[in-house]
């Protein structure tokens, strides 16, 4: 019984403090990850609504079909420099219906959709 308390007298706050901070690193990781995740989540959001708002403005000549493949490789690209490299093509798909039909533009939405 005394070696357990000379050991815990001897090294028992280095022991909790080793612990604590194990804890305190655990939550604060935990943190970084929701709030990258949330933060990337709405890049990708305003990205595609941005890139959706810019081609139909500049390609306003173009047919819907082409505008769709306009705005697939736009927000790849952008998305890619922005430093999100690994979205599917479903997700793309998902957030151009999304700015789509925020932008009201139905007739591209249904492209979208008969395309698929």
């Amino acid at each position: 019984m005394s070696i357990v308390n000379e050991f815990v007298k001897g090294y028992g706050t280095t022991v909790i403090h080793t612990i604590l901070v194990g804890v305190i690193t655990y939550f604060g990781y935990y943190i970084k990850i929701v709030v990258n995740t949330y933060y990337y989540e709405r890049i990708k959001k305003d990205t595609a609504l941005m890139v959706c708002r810019g081609v139909e403005e500049l390609y306003s000549d173009l047919s819907n079909e082409d505008k769709i493949n306009n705005i697939l490789s736009s927000l790849k690209t952008i998305l890619d420099e922005k430093g999100i490299k690994q979205i599917s093509d479903l997700e793309l798909k998902m957030l151009i219906v999304s700015s789509l039909s925020e932008l009201h533009d139905n007739n591209m939405l249904n492209c979208l959709e008969n395309k698929n």
